[in-house]
């Protein structure tokens, strides 16, 4: 239960720094935030995730992130 507790944690930074993202300005110094963003939470989410299923979501996440830093 703790796992999937983290697990649930991490998951909502991770969408909550790509809403906060989408808002950001579009500057290179934005991207490069964002990504670094993005890589921050993808650590915290490997490091909670226990099992190949949730790296693999982990992993799904942060390419999603690191797209939407480009997309911006």
């Amino acid at each position: 239960m703790k796992r999937k507790l983290t697990f649930l944690a991490a998951t909502t930074f991770m969408a909550f720094t790509l809403i906060f993202q989408t808002s950001a300005n579009t500057a290179t110094s934005t991207v490069q935030s964002c990504q670094g963003q993005c890589q921050r939470a993808f650590q915290g989410c490997m490091s909670s995730a226990k099992s190949n299923g949730e790296q693999g979501r982990c992993n799904q996440a942060y390419q999603g992130c690191v797209a939407s830093c480009k997309s911006d």
